[in-house]
């Protein structure tokens, strides 16, 4: 079954764009969030066989919607589960952090 899991709306140590009440957050946010999903996709380029993609999702908030880049992948195929877990667990922590990390399927053993 189709899952995703929430990575943020930046790397983790920067600041990002705070909802406002007046919405003028939106824009910017929408800039930060298109900079951070191709930032996670440059950095964790996916295999051929992993059914995962990167996307943006908005949730709603009191004083507004916020977005945040989730990792979508389906539960029910574990190369792709695994890689989503490996995204969340080596996501970035600043934004000079754009060394490419491959994942490589964890192969298990008879």
């Amino acid at each position: 079954m189709r899952q995703y899991m929430e990575l943020g709306s930046s790397p983790s140590s920067e600041d990002c764009v705070q909802v406002e009440p007046s919405g003028e957050y939106l824009v910017p946010m929408k800039e930060e969030l298109r900079r951070y999903k191709t930032m996670l996709e440059n950095k964790f380029p996916v295999p051929e066989n992993v059914q995962a993609w990167f996307s943006v999702k908005f949730f709603p908030h009191d004083f507004g919607s916020y977005g945040e880049v989730c990792i979508n992948y389906d539960d029910d195929d574990t190369a792709s589960a695994d890689f989503a877990y490996f995204v969340e667990e080596h996501s970035p922590n600043a934004w000079q952090d754009t060394n490419v990390i491959e994942y490589t399927p964890v192969v298990e053993q008879e």
